[in-house]
């Protein structure tokens, strides 16, 4: 397929944007990337950078109108998604709908629609500013901020005190000044990559994600493919799918957060209508299966088709993938030296402070393949 001559707009130059930002290069297309600045990695990396508040969509809009883009996208925010479908809408470009976009971006919302469509959910509610908070019982509970994403504002409570400060905190976090109350879930965690296309949904890859655990659940490695039993896997696919079209997903990426229980029943913590971040869908998809999920988010951004063939991907690769993060210099320097030569790509974040509260504040990464062999030894590090 020929890119030669199109031009696309990119939301946001971070780490996981600017994987996005070199793939529109590699493929020949002019890039036009807007964000705060500040020396990130897409701005360095642009063929034309814009300094902007990314939340100004209609000043964006008219930039992007003049230069004629051909395309606009971004991967693993909610809030650049949120400029990215507003875009495409004022430049009549394929899109998802108004009414999905508020659903995968706001928490609360999506758990009416997936309780409505019959998926399985925790028991949840929600919270206002300045509202009075009614007793609960059968503790613990989540609490997280109904529109934020990179455990921004998450705690876990067990008494009603806990639950009234995590409360205030969460909503402090929200743009909505609106928190979520729901069940927590006890079991192993997983994220499901999808695509798309006019309403029907190809699963990509099942990751196995570990985090901090209480209170805040900061991830700190994924793992594909994620070593599940085939049945458990069609379950999840089959319930998945399902939910992207409760939610009204029709177009392009997704990403999915589910967990599963001792007894075996899949909840599904929450569903973007965007590429999850991690490194997960821009790194760890064409490593575990080489399904291009970068190259198909641009495909769809220039309203192209996908064909099928090129979401089939390859079962038959005998390695394993993982990000694996760490939290400290210590723990990074281990990692390092353990996995040597398997380290395919690594960086520290130059503004870690040694107080990791969000995903954002972690110290640094690697992205290491090993051979199907080594699985255990990869597994012990993200334990």
């Amino acid at each position: 397929m020929n890119f030669t001559g199109k031009k696309i707009a990119i939301i946001g130059a971070n780490e996981y944007q600017n994987r996005l930002i070199l793939k529109a290069k590699e493929l020949g297309i002019e890039t036009h990337v807007f964000s705060w600045g500040g020396g990130e990695a897409g701005e360095l990396n642009a063929d034309n950078f814009y300094q902007v508040d990314v939340t100004k969509r209609q000043e964006i809009f008219e930039k992007c109108k003049l230069l004629k883009v051909d395309g606009v996208c971004s991967i693993a925010s909610d809030l650049t998604n949120l400029t990215v479908n507003y875009i495409r809408e004022k430049l009549g470009h394929i899109k998802n709908s108004n009414d999905c976009l508020e659903l995968t971006t706001n928490k609360y919302l999506m758990r009416g629609a997936l309780k409505a469509g019959g998926s399985p959910i925790p028991y949840y509610q929600v919270a206002k500013k300045n509202q009075n908070l009614i007793e609960l019982c059968h503790f613990p509970y989540i609490v997280k901020p109904v529109d934020r994403s990179g455990s921004r504002g998450v705690n876990l409570v067990h008494n009603f005190d806990q639950l009234q400060k995590a409360v205030k905190e969460s909503i402090e976090e929200s743009f909505l000044s609106e928190s979520i109350i729901e069940e927590f879930i006890e079991g192993d965690e997983y994220s499901i990559e999808s695509y798309s296309k006019n309403g029907s949904h190809f699963i990509l890859q099942i990751t196995k994600k570990y985090t901090t655990g209480a209170p805040r659940f900061i991830e700190r490695a994924h793992l594909a493919p994620a070593f599940i039993d085939i049945k458990l896997e069609e379950k999840i696919k089959q319930v998945v799918s399902k939910a992207l079209t409760n939610l009204k997903v029709e177009f392009g990426s997704s990403h999915s957060e589910i967990k599963i229980n001792e007894a075996g029943e899949i909840k599904i913590i929450e569903i973007g209508s965007r590429m999850g971040g991690d490194f997960i869908g821009s790194d760890l998809v064409i490593q575990n299966t080489k399904v291009d999920f970068l190259r198909l988010e641009i495909m769809n951004a220039l309203g192209q088709d996908v064909s099928d063939s090129e979401l089939t991907g390859d079962k038959e690769i005998e390695s394993v993938i993982s990000v694996i993060f760490s939290f400290d210099e210590k723990h990074y320097n281990q990692v390092q030296e353990l996995f040597c030569s398997k380290i395919i790509d690594t960086a520290v974040n130059e503004n870690y402070s040694g107080n990791v509260l969000s995903s954002s504040e972690r110290y640094g990464y690697h992205i290491i393949k090993v051979p199907n062999s080594e699985v255990m030894k990869i597994k012990q590090v993200c334990q």
